[in-house]
């Protein structure tokens, strides 16, 4: 198998060079914890414990969209990870030129008649911009209807309470 380089890269819609999976996790990150923040989840705890709270589900969404452990990104290593635990499988990988290596448990087993495993790069299915425009604009209006519901909740009095403390 020969790769010849530069080799051109179907990375998908980009929008500041963030793909679409980590546009999805920041903005529902960020949502989640702006809510909590301001507490329309938790409206009697302390703005101390809320903002906490708050800063806590951003870096999940943050942690999501950008951390990487052995190549994978943390959304897929955990679905993995979930699949293992609830129906452990058989891993069998080998070159087409060699035979087939089976991990079972702790032993290592020859499967001479294993399937090759298949090195080619697939092309992935790009998502039209207008279905991500979308996508968008209904997470801006959740955020709109969550922060109207808790400004007309005693919101309001709550903020002005809070910068009647922390005078900036």
């Amino acid at each position: 198998m020969t790769i010849e380089y530069p080799r051109p890269l179907n990375l998908g819609p980009r929008i500041y060079g963030l793909g679409v999976r980590q546009l999805v996790y920041l903005s529902v990150g960020a949502c989640l914890g702006g809510l909590c923040a301001l507490g329309v989840f938790t409206p009697g705890v302390p703005f101390l414990a809320r903002g906490l709270a708050g800063l806590l589900l951003m870096s999940v969404g943050v942690c999501l969209a950008f951390l990487r452990i052995s190549g994978l990104y943390l959304d897929r290593l955990l679905a993995v990870g979930l699949r293992f635990l609830l129906k452990p499988r058989q891993l069998v990988w080998r070159k087409a030129e060699e035979p087939g290596i089976a991990v079972i448990g702790e032993s290592l087993t020859i499967e001479p008649d294993a399937p090759p495993v298949s090195l080619a790069l697939q092309r992935a299915e790009s998502v039209p911009v207008g279905a991500l425009v979308l996508a968008l604009n209904a997470v801006v209006m959740v955020i709109l209807l969550a922060s109207t519901w808790y400004m007309a909740n005693g919101g309001l009095l709550d903020l002005h309470r809070w910068m009647a403390r922390a005078r900036f």
